[in-house]
């Protein structure tokens, strides 16, 4: 992931892949998720991962650590767009393929980095909503985990 190669993702995930972000939405199926991979790396090209402590039992790896990445809006990436945050990952792997890929993570900062970079870009729009913010963020991305946030 770390990489941004989406020719080593698609290897790595079973054809009836499952992505599901922290407040619970879902991305089904390998190429859906690679077009979602496709479009955030765009908003998010530095986006890196950091694992601190994995945990495997069985076919299940829990993973803590952190993302982060720079969000690459209309002025393009700068670093007062730089999101740090703790994130967790849990996958589920069956056969040497990643069936589920769910992310655990408090999204609020990405948020307001997104909504701050979008009135930056467009003084003159009215401020977006949390949901405007979220909405157009995902759009056609997984809120990765770097995604969008929901304490569990």
């Amino acid at each position: 992931m770390n990489r941004h190669s989406l020719s080593e993702l698609s290897a790595l995930l079973s054809d009836d892949h499952v992505f599901v972000d922290s407040q619970d939405r879902r991305v089904t199926g390998r190429d859906a998720m690679l077009t979602a991979w496709a479009a955030y790396f765009g908003m998010f090209p530095d986006y890196q991962i950091v694992a601190d402590t994995m945990i495997t039992r069985g076919g299940m790896v829990a993973i803590f650590g952190h993302a982060s990445g720079m969000f690459c809006g209309q002025r393009g990436p700068v670093p007062e767009s730089r999101i740090t945050m703790p994130a967790a990952w849990r996958a589920i792997v069956l056969a040497g393929k990643i069936q589920v890929w769910q992310v655990y993570a408090d999204w609020s900062e990405g948020m307001r980095v997104i909504e701050r970079e979008t009135n930056m870009a467009n003084p003159k729009a009215p401020e977006p909503s949390a949901e405007t913010v979220t909405d157009t963020a995902t759009r056609s991305t997984p809120p990765v985990g770097g995604g969008s946030a929901h304490d569990r």
